[in-house]
């Protein structure tokens, strides 16, 4: 799925009385329409940009690959919300023999089946009831997934469907930005904070075991501490955004250096700025 905002996260913030006009369906079936990195990605900022986020997406896929040691042991797979198939390729490069994808939009459904074709592809809503087969999977992976569920019915429904088809043991692995105090709401998007996620996670018997940061200056910082942290972020991504999405040829070069600054910075910055790969584990009941 994608990690679009439409808006600056920097900026923000909770709205009271909330109106959400977001249909997932139909939004990711019109997205998903359309092949290509900028249908999951960052709108406006360039096929080349995009490319090296998720270059950088890939290189911290492959760490935890590494340190799980997946290419030893392929675990069989359920990955929600697929989308065009990036990380189906990751999983399929490291020897998985068995992965299924459920995904909202049709579109990217239809394209993933004929893309893949031993693995199995279903039409689905995460955030209703669904029909897994309980504790058929080591790994269940919602990478940029759940913040797209803005309901909270739908988000702890998703929870719970992911700790059901979980293996006692086996892995889950979320990407999100987890801000620590306050929640990003925007129509199609919204960020909890961890301890709201850490607080769900636990009670459908997932426990945080690691995390990873993904981006460091790639991506929009969630929460800026400070007024001036704040400033400096927004001018910061609004430099990126105007470097990559307006000026022909930037966004390579520019993708290019700070893919090499994120991957240095990335083992110094704890759980970092922005986007964190989280890997939980179901407790063994």
């Amino acid at each position: 799925m994608s990690n679009n905002l439409d808006q600056n996260p920097i900026t923000a913030r909770p709205t009271a009385g909330h109106t959400n006009q977001y249909d997932p369906a139909v939004y990711w079936s019109k997205r998903l329409g359309v092949d290509g990195l900028e249908s999951v990605g960052w709108q406006g900022l360039g096929r080349s940009f995009n490319g090296w986020l998720y270059r950088r997406r890939a290189a911290v896929f492959r760490q935890v690959a590494r340190t799980y040691r997946f290419e030893r042991r392929p675990p069989a797979v359920l990955e929600l919300g697929p989308g065009n198939g990036f990380y189906v390729d990751l999983w399929a490069k490291i020897g998985v023999r068995e992965l299924t994808g459920i995904d909202i939009a049709p579109p990217a459904v239809a394209r993933l089946r004929r893309r893949f074709p031993t693995y199995q592809f279903l039409s689905g809503d995460i955030g209703r009831p669904i029909a897994l087969p309980p504790h058929a999977f080591d790994v269940v992976t919602a990478f940029d997934l759940l913040f797209h569920l803005t309901d909270e019915i739908a988000f702890d429904q998703a929870l719970s469907s992911i700790a059901r088809a979980l293996r006692p043991g086996g892995l889950v692995l979320i990407t999100d930005l987890f801000p620590q105090s306050t929640e990003i709401r925007l129509p199609h998007h919204v960020s909890r904070t961890a301890g709201r996620y850490q607080e769900a996670l636990s009670a459908v018997g997932l426990d945080l075991e690691r995390r990873r940061p993904v981006f460091v200056l790639m991506h929009p910082w969630a929460e800026p501490r400070t007024a001036a942290s704040r400033r400096t972020a927004h001018l910061w991504w609004s430099f990126v955004e105007r470097t990559a999405g307006h000026i022909p040829g930037a966004g390579a070069p520019l993708g290019a250096t700070l893919y090499a600054a994120d991957s240095m910075l990335a083992p110094f910055v704890g759980a970092g700025p922005s986007t964190q790969l989280w890997v939980l584990r179901r407790t063994q009941r």
